[in-house]
């Protein structure tokens, strides 16, 4: 399934945000609802319309996966790798060592505004490619 660089860039960031995201087989037609209604169950009536399209045909949709915790820390550990400012590099490191890796890393990497740019640019990268791996077989 090969999907146009605007749906990608559309599913990378409803998965970056929390949602769910259901992809037609056919149409492409893209159906995203938060993973988190269980914490607030009056908001599933917003979402109705995508459950219905979903419960509806089951089979025709694909569930696009978030990447996982490991792989998201396999981004950080491969774009700490890709810093050329050492001092940086070994603090990003460090962090990755320590407890709440992923609350720690960020925040320091946002203290940088160029590596952060390119942090976010090198995740969406990371992401697009997981999301196409996992189409490939549909």
């Amino acid at each position: 399934m090969v999907l146009s660089k605007e749906k990608l860039k559309d599913i990378v960031g409803d998965l970056q945000i929390g949602m769910k995201c259901f992809l037609h087989k056919k149409t492409l037609e893209l159906v995203c609802y938060p993973d988190n209604l269980d914490f607030d169950p009056s908001l599933k009536e917003y979402w109705q319309d995508a459950f219905n399209k979903l419960e509806a045909a089951p089979d025709a949709f694909v569930e696009i996966e978030k990447p996982t915790s490991s792989e998201e820390f396999k981004m950080m550990e491969e774009f700490t790798e890709t810093i050329d400012d050492k001092n940086l590099q070994e603090e990003l490191r460090r962090v990755l060592q320590r407890k709440s890796p992923f609350r720690n890393w960020k925040s320091i990497i946002s203290d940088y505004q160029e590596f952060s740019e390119r942090w976010y640019e090198f995740r969406d990268l990371k992401f697009r490619e997981i999301i196409e791996e996992q189409l490939e077989f549909e």
